[in-house]
């Protein structure tokens, strides 16, 4: 079984919870986030029940996350990379993927700093995962200026 096979059967499964299958299914993160519903915190919680106060079946919620998957997978295959001059290249990795960790990395840092706040007294192996992610974050920022002003 291919992995978005596996992910969508976590969630057609009545006993799966809203944290396995975002772990599962990364698709589904930007259907729960649309959704308002907390695959964090709220992780352990039964995915039928946050979907029935949401009024949406598990085959309602399936088809959406088939539906974004489909839409990634085509967006992807729709790209001619080695048709690209290296100009267009060098702007579509700086709007696309530049530009997204400009996004992201702001956001994941802010999720972290949620979780620790709220597990770090459990946890202090998150203090070390913060620490990390921070000398990450800082890399890949440079890493993205050294990028854009040197190679493109």
């Amino acid at each position: 079984m291919k992995k978005d096979e596996e992910g969508l059967s976590v969630i057609m499964r009545q006993d799966s919870t809203v944290g396995g299958v975002a772990a599962a299914t990364p698709d589904a993160l930007p259907v729960f986030r649309a959704l308002g519903i907390d695959y964090c915190c709220g992780g352990k919680r039964p995915l039928a029940e946050a979907l029935a106060e949401k009024g949406l079946a598990l085959s309602d919620f399936s088809d959406m996350v088939q539906k974004r998957a489909a839409q990634a997978e085509a967006a992807a295959r729709a790209k001619d990379f080695p048709g690209m001059s290296p100009e267009v290249l060098s702007a579509y990795i700086e709007d696309t993927h530049h530009d997204y960790l400009r996004r992201a990395l702001p956001r994941i840092e802010q999720l972290l700093a949620k979780v620790l706040r709220a597990h770090g007294a459990n946890h202090r192996e998150l203090f070390e995962v913060s620490g990390l992610f921070g000398r990450l974050k800082s890399d890949l920022e440079q890493h993205l200026v050294k990028e854009e002003v040197l190679l493109f």
